[in-house]
């Protein structure tokens, strides 16, 4: 999408709806561990020694984040459970 309104419609002015459907998440976060927004990276779910996926299919939903947890997974033993719920 930032592609798309940079060179077809020419702005740098893109949003999405995740300042809305995440606020419940956010305070949630805030109200249980002191911080509302994500307390990791990537790199460190690829340096982590056990990854655990509940109620997510990564690869449909974050296909970069999966191919760094398979990576992770296939060259350094990387420890994955996945609970679909």
């Amino acid at each position: 999408m930032q592609k798309l309104a940079r060179q077809v419609f020419s702005t740098n002015n893109v949003d999405n709806s995740s300042r809305f459907c995440q606020a419940p998440a956010t305070a949630g976060l805030w109200r249980t561990v002191g911080y509302g927004g994500d307390a990791g990276s990537i790199h460190d779910i690829y340096s982590a020694d056990f990854v655990m996926a509940i109620g997510t299919n990564t690869a449909e939903s974050h296909p970069v984040i999966a191919s760094r947890i398979k990576r992770a997974h296939k060259l350094n033993g990387q420890k994955l459970i996945v609970a679909d719920l």
